[in-house]
């Protein structure tokens, strides 16, 4: 029952953020197939030994991810506006590339973290006793 929950905690979290991020041109069918990778990277953690299981594990890995994401987009804008200084500093943040660029950083945040608020979701509920 807790993977269930996980699972849908995910999707929810999964429709938020197509509607906050609309505007990147990226296909609604494409979200089906992130969907299912977190899906199957959440599954992966909460069934292996090398991960946290407790909530507050879980919960310190979604303030890791949060902080290092604004750490990652703090650098973007700075590297960004470096090299595109006409632009919005937001815009020249998303044209920056290269092995870290802004692409890592939607790794970070959000990737890792709606992985961790649906892994902290089950967590929640398998600590339960029912």
């Amino acid at each position: 029952m807790a993977d269930v929950v996980g699972l849908l905690v995910l999707a929810g979290l999964m429709v938020l953020t197509i509607s906050v991020v609309p505007d990147f041109g990226i296909p609604t069918p494409f979200w089906f197939y992130v969907y299912i990778v977190l899906a199957l990277i959440c599954w992966h953690f909460w069934h292996s030994d090398k991960f946290p299981n407790k909530t507050k594990d879980w919960l310190w890995f979604v303030l890791v991810s949060i902080v290092l994401g604004a750490i990652f987009f703090g650098s973007d804008m700075m590297i960004g506006h470096f090299y595109y200084p006409d632009l919005p500093v937001v815009d020249a943040a998303k044209k920056n590339g290269g092995p870290f660029g802004f692409i890592l950083t939607l790794v970070v945040c959000p990737g890792l973290t709606i992985i961790g608020l649906a892994s902290l979701a089950r967590s929640l509920l398998a600590s339960k006793s029912f």
